[in-house]
């Protein structure tokens, strides 16, 4: 079968989710094509991203969230002759429209929805869930289909096990260190950084964004931390399997997830984790190698996300950092590698693929989309190419000035 799947495309969380299943329906015969529209970043001059399968979306800013050009993507569908198209996390939905309209079958993988337009999904032929709690919130959808979360258990595995870890804890913040609770740890290593110290228990965290202009309010003690030899931070995108065997514990603090994508990816390097008492991240908590954080507070996000956001608590936290867990890295790995083994858990693509049949649109399906969309300004904004291109000249301008 000839799949496309539209996506972010560069080194970040959302991406690597799409080239696991472009390597797993790879090997399982299908002929994978690659639309990467617009948003954060293009990955154009990284030749591991860059391959000849990617087709890029001709803008990359837009005022339109997941924006997509509607001559340039059919087109794509036509000449790659493409039976189904995997959408990763799409907000624009018409798109959608589209495909079908082309008699292409179209598949969700969930991750986004909001708590006014996840009715709109009924449009998608097929939903893939990879967690339990996003099945939860779509099991009333016909094809709604639950495949457990994993990742590269060979990327990931400990390339030696008898390796000298160079930090005790590891925090990834990505591009998202507010939403991964990067200020509840620094805010914790602060509150217990004299024990730490003498414990002499080191962090490391990655972010692919400046932990400053993110938590202005932290500088001083991200200052102090990595002063006294207590913190080292590392600035820069890092390719998989990223910076996680040089740490013994995963500290991950984070209000939402879709998936927790780095929580599998931990776990198969062999990590201890630390991690929020809250749906999904308690999915890869395995039983004796995770300790839980608990939550002091629930509120909604600002764009009406379907989960509440959560806080979890830094004063437990900052206790939990002080225990001394009996950690056997390679157990880890192994009990990891039994569950969160993605070519494994996947193997169930190939069958509901066959199972796919494009559903008829209905009049409600439109108002559906039509809704979604005009809740968040596409409708009227679509219309005006004055407005992106404005949109994109202060966002480079904004990238220059900062």
């Amino acid at each position: 079968m000839k799949i496309g799947i539209v996506t972010t495309w560069f080194e970040r969380g959302a991406a690597v989710v799409s080239r696991q299943f472009m390597d797993v329906l790879t090997k399982q015969g299908h002929e994978i094509f690659i639309y990467a529209r617009g948003g954060e970043e293009f990955a154009k001059k990284d030749a591991n991203w860059n391959l000849p399968n990617v087709t890029w979306n001709s803008f990359l800013y837009s005022n339109i969230p997941t924006d997509i050009n509607k001559k340039q993507f059919t087109l794509w569908i036509e000449n790659n002759e493409l039976d189904a198209v995997l959408f990763n996390e799409q907000q624009y939905l018409e798109p959608i429209l589209w495909a079908k309209k082309l008699n292409v079958k179209t598949i969700a993988y969930v991750d986004y929805y909001t708590k006014y337009n996840f009715k709109a999904y009924r449009v998608y032929d097929q939903l893939w869930c990879n967690t339990k709690r996003h099945f939860s919130a779509f099991n009333w959808h016909k094809n709604a289909k639950y495949i457990p979360w994993g990742t590269d258990v060979e990327l990931y595995s400990p390339k030696s096990k008898e390796s000298k870890r160079d930090y005790y804890f590891f925090h990834s913040a990505g591009m998202s260190p507010f939403r991964k609770g990067t200020d509840v740890f620094v805010n914790a290593l602060f509150h217990e950084s004299e024990k730490l110290l003498a414990m002499d228990r080191k962090s490391l965290i990655h972010t692919q964004v400046s932990l400053t202009k993110s938590f202005p309010e932290l500088k001083e003690k991200l200052d102090y931390l990595i002063s006294n030899g207590l913190l080292d931070v590392v600035e820069k995108t890092v390719p998989a399997p990223g910076l996680y065997h040089k740490g013994t514990v995963y500290v991950y603090p984070s209000r939402l997830e879709g998936i927790g994508l780095t929580l599998a990816e931990a776990a198969m390097a062999g990590m201890y984790i630390i991690t929020t008492d809250e749906e999904p991240m308690r999915e890869f908590a395995m039983e004796g190698c995770a300790a839980l954080i608990p939550v002091v507070e629930k509120y909604e996000r600002e764009d009406g996300y379907y989960w509440d956001m959560v806080t979890p608590s830094v004063i437990e936290l900052s206790k939990i950092l002080l225990e001394s867990p009996d950690i056997n890295s390679n157990l880890i790995c192994e009990k990891a590698k039994k569950d969160f083994d993605f070519k494994k858990n996947a193997c169930v693509l190939s069958e509901h693929l066959n199972d796919l049949q494009v559903e008829a649109i209905s009049i409600k399906d439109i108002e559906s989309i039509s809704n979604n969309d005009s809740k968040v300004g596409i409708m009227f904004k679509r219309k005006t190419v004055f407005n992106r291109y404005l949109f994109t000249v202060l966002k480079k301008l904004k990238m220059i000035l900062s």
